[in-house]
């Protein structure tokens, strides 16, 4: 603890110290740097309570990856659910996001991204976690090829079909193929 008026810090909490009546600014911080450092004002007189009570929000980071493709850049949306939060934040692939929250356990929705499926993590204590991963799996979108031959426009059927050099099937009767 550091009172902001004073040139060094007075401690390690829990601590008691004695100040005179008057109003402190007294500053909180972690030497690890996993809490965010916050500030509260303390009001000494003969009405003031002999204790505070001070919570540090932890710090946390939340990172997004795609699960085919790990170097894919690209951004979505995380909303975070907990101790009566609700809110969402973008996050990159390339930017992580550094967020402190209160203690306790929270759900990560990495969603609102066209190109993948939502990943949930339901349910994460923050004060054994360092940072949250969503590896995210690209969602399914249909697709339909149509084969026709370029002179006679007439469906060509048993086409092979190739996506990134894998041959996934041949088309059918009427020159079609389709991927779920």
């Amino acid at each position: 603890m550091h009172v902001l008026t004073e040139s060094k810090p007075r401690g390690t909490t829990p601590l008691t110290v004695s100040l005179k009546a008057g109003e402190y600014r007294l500053r909180f911080m972690d030497h690890d740097g996993k809490y965010e450092e916050t500030t509260r004002l303390f009001k000494v007189d003969k009405n003031t309570s002999d204790s505070m009570f001070v919570i540090l929000n932890k710090w946390i980071t939340v990172k997004v990856k795609s699960m085919e493709q790990p170097g894919l850049v690209f951004k979505t949306n995380v909303k975070i659910s907990g101790h009566g939060l609700n809110f969402v934040k973008e996050v990159s692939s390339t930017k992580p996001l550094r967020i402190a929250l209160p203690p306790d356990s929270y759900s990560f929705t990495f969603e609102d991204n066209e190109d993948f499926k939502p990943y949930i993590v339901k349910g994460v204590n923050i004060a054994s976690q360092i940072d949250i991963t969503g590896e995210l799996e690209f969602a399914s979108m249909p697709c339909k090829v149509i084969a026709k031959d370029e002179v006679s426009n007439s469906p060509v059927m048993e086409a092979y079909v190739w996506v990134e050099n894998k041959l996934v099937g041949k088309t059918n009767i009427r020159g079609e193929w389709k991927m779920n």
